[in-house]
């Protein structure tokens, strides 16, 4: 957990590779790691870094090694995709083949691995109640129930839109922890009172 560790990125320590996947860092890549005259191999997929890959990066040649397969460059496969896939995109092992999450999903991450986080509230919803032991709640009503809207759920609220602008679940019992996919809901204001 934290963000990019800086001091990575002063040459003088001679770093041919460095592989920093699934360590939950987050913030930004930094474009000093371009500064780093030796290095062939980076990667940073399986973390929470947003933003993009600095272009001072992706015109190194970074990962040839994984880049070329069979003596050819794969189709759509760039400096870039090969450090990290871009924001809103997912793949399997984070980088290139990288695939869009379209309209029904996101992910803010770059290098994001496995699946795209759904868009669809109730389906967020759903999940924080699953995660924080929602039939164990002191007050749970409409939370789980197939035929109701969330703007119905006790402790939601909404705007004229119906989307969730309010999650007040004070001092309801809830245990566990808060899922990261709290943060896709769009147009959440207030989070607690």
């Amino acid at each position: 957990m934290g963000t990019f560790p800086i001091s990575l990125t002063r040459d003088d320590i001679g770093l041919v590779q460095l592989f920093l996947e699934h360590n939950d860092l987050s913030g930004t890549v930094p474009a000093s790691l371009a500064n780093l005259k030796h290095i062939k191999d980076l990667f940073i997929d399986g973390n929470k870094f947003t933003g993009y890959v600095p272009p001072s990066l992706c015109t190194l040649g970074l990962n040839q090694d994984f880049v070329i397969a069979n003596g050819e460059e794969q189709d759509g496969r760039n400096g870039c995709n090969s450090i990290a896939c871009p924001v809103n995109t997912v793949s399997k092992e984070g980088v290139f083949p990288c695939i869009e999450c379209g309209s029904q999903g996101y992910s803010p991450y770059l290098g994001h691995d496995g699946r795209c986080f759904h868009l669809n509230e109730k389906i967020l919803l759903d999940i924080i109640y699953d995660k924080t032991n929602g039939p164990m709640w002191h007050d749970s009503r409409g939370w789980g129930v197939d035929n109701v809207g969330v703007c119905n759920y006790k402790g939601i609220e909404c705007n004229g839109a119906g989307h969730v602008i309010v999650i007040d679940l004070s001092n309801n019992g809830l245990f566990g922890s808060i899922p990261e996919e709290i943060g896709m809901l769009r147009h959440l204001e207030v989070l607690g009172r």
